[in-house]
């Protein structure tokens, strides 16, 4: 089996992917104006 040591340009760039990952769903929040509400779906 390969042992795998994390050096810090991977610890960076894994940070650096996972910080903008969640400041891009903080700004831009994920919406469906496309979907139509129907019977099944909560709240309806």
């Amino acid at each position: 089996m390969t042992k795998i040591t994390p050096n810090r340009r991977t610890i960076l760039s894994g940070a650096a992917a996972t910080f903008l990952t969640g400041i891009s769903g903080l700004v831009k929040p994920a919406r469906a104006h496309g979907l139509a509400l129907t019977r099944t779906m909560r709240g309806v």
